[in-house]
């Protein structure tokens, strides 16, 4: 068996990437979590619940338990904004419960030496087969 092409392992890395993106975004859209932020956090720390949900890497940093600063943002959005490590807390714990419980289920990633290969939950895909059933 040959070896498959980069272009592929490119446009198998670039679809998960994608479908992963799209995820979070749906998560954030059908849970209402910017409402639920509004009605929950004032001043400060409702622009910085903003702040995190408008990009990804600090969404990716609240999902891994971090407490981004931004004033440490490469983009001048998060320049004014001064929050302790106890209020910039608050706001992750929150958004991160909140996108663990909408988000449910992970989806995987699996990669191999052969090609990068996007799965999910049978439930949410499920085959069109005969008996409409999943293995």
């Amino acid at each position: 068996m040959g070896a498959v092409p980069v272009q592929l392992q490119d446009q198998a890395l670039f679809d998960a990437v994608d479908t992963m993106r799209r995820h979070i975004q749906s998560t954030v859209a059908n849970t209402h979590v910017k409402a639920k932020v509004f009605t929950r956090f004032d001043g400060a720390q409702r622009h910085h619940a903003f702040w995190i949900l408008h990009r990804y890497a600090p969404i990716g940093a609240a999902m891994r338990g971090e407490a981004p600063n931004p004033a440490q943002s490469s983009s001048g959005k998060g320049k004014g904004m001064t929050l302790s490590v106890t209020e910039r807390k608050e706001v992750v714990r929150f958004l991160r419960r909140t996108l663990r419980q909408a988000l449910g289920t992970r989806l995987l990633v699996y990669t191999s030496a052969a090609a990068l290969l996007w799965t999910a939950p049978c439930t949410a895909f499920p085959r069109r087969t005969a008996g409409n059933t999943c293995r």
